[in-house]
């Protein structure tokens, strides 16, 4: 029964395949006008033809896997999201770039405008985009960041191997001078990480880190009014000039979960097993 009586005929259906397993099928993508609310959804494969975990019933059900992290891996497989898959395991943080490729302007626009195009809480879309391209700029802008605080003994990267672009997120304050709307925190983990992926997806690839740690004045460094606007996060990119991997969660010699680096340079970052954070 729909909203106001009116009835809807379902022709979706929930098919019990095993105990506590069910799965959703249907013919095609439901008409829902006479509801305010509906659930669509669509899987196009021949009508008989039943989808059980990602496993059509007329091809071989795959043997059991041995763990959660193959259980997850056999389900990426199937259902094609290994390019994705791949995508998110090297969009990790970087902290040296080739100074000698800038990174264009337009590039960054881009970016800026997939970032404003992402989910935000109660689509207020309050977080605004600042783009900072020049080399004297972009100059301004590393002097106000604090790099790698893991790395104790790295003050940050030398010259020829700093960032040669940065988008800075802002939100703009519904009081002068006070703090912006806490969704909005939200909002910028969504479209950091949106153009974190992004920038890796191009080619060639360009690498990114987010700064959260940067002193008072880097504000000022872009030239924004600091009443207006609360500057969230400043994302730095340049073609990597790092290697960086996932590692075992006591691959850190020093028995931390903290990132560390090998002799050879490269950016070890440590990660729990999917079964250790499923609850």
């Amino acid at each position: 029964m729909g909203r106001g009586g009116r009835n809807v005929t379902p022709r979706s259906r929930i098919v019990s395949v095993v105990p506590h397993v069910a799965v959703f099928y249907s013919t095609g993508v439901e008409h829902c006008s006479p509801v305010r609310y509906c659930l669509r959804f669509r899987l196009d494969f021949p009508k008989d033809n039943w989808l059980v975990l990602g496993v059509p019933m007329n091809e071989a059900v795959p043997e059991a896997p041995s763990s959660v992290e193959s259980m997850a891996k056999q389900g990426c497989e199937k259902l094609g999201l290994e390019a994705f898959d791949a995508l998110v395991r090297r969009a990790r943080t970087c902290r040296r770039f080739d100074e000698s490729m800038r990174v264009p302007r337009e590039f960054l626009l881009e970016l800026a405008e997939l970032a404003h195009l992402a989910p935000c809480g109660a689509n207020a879309q309050r977080l605004r985009f600042h783009v900072v391209s020049g080399a004297e700029d972009c100059a301004r802008v590393f002097d106000e960041l604090a790099w790698a605080g893991a790395l104790k003994d790295w003050p940050g990267p030398d010259e020829g191997e700093r960032p040669t672009g940065y988008i800075a997120i802002l939100a703009e304050r519904a009081v002068p001078g006070k703090p912006a709307a806490p969704i909005t925190d939200v909002d910028t983990g969504i479209t950091a990480q949106t153009m974190m992926l992004a920038a890796r997806s191009a080619t060639p690839e360009v690498a990114a880190c987010m700064f959260k740690a940067f002193t008072p004045h880097a504000i000022d460094a872009t030239g924004l009014n600091n009443d207006k606007y609360e500057l969230k996060l400043i994302m730095a990119f340049g073609i990597p000039a790092e290697t960086q991997v996932i590692d075992a969660i006591d691959s850190n010699p020093d028995g931390s979960i903290n990132y560390w680096r090998d002799e050879a340079r490269v950016h070890h970052v440590p990660k729990r097993p999917l079964a250790d954070v499923l609850l």
